[in-house]
């Protein structure tokens, strides 16, 4: 009964625990994903000179001109733990 008793108290602190690392897994795999999405987008931007739309379920694009003739683009997105990411490139022609 003891050993029970200790195996479930145990089990409500280490649930809990292993939850978050895997929500964070995948905040880590969308990050990854993100990146990997706009890297691919501005290297098109670079070489063809032309913005494509983006159509993503997850990731939304901003694209904002800056005073120097570079371009920010930014993908946002809520993650797995439900806070707002945002990765950023910069590309210059």
């Amino acid at each position: 009964m003891l050993s029970l008793f200790l195996l479930s108290v145990l089990a409500m602190f280490i649930l809990p625990v292993y939850i978050k690392v895997q929500q964070e897994r995948v905040v880590i795999k969308q990050q990854q994903e993100a990146l990997l999405i706009l890297e691919d987008y501005v290297l098109d931007y670079i070489h063809t000179g032309n913005l494509q739309e983006l159509n993503h379920s997850l990731y939304n694009l901003e694209r904002t001109e800056l005073p120097d003739n570079s371009t920010q683009f930014c993908l946002n997105w809520k993650g797995a733990s439900l806070k707002n990411q945002k990765s950023c490139l910069y590309a210059k022609k």
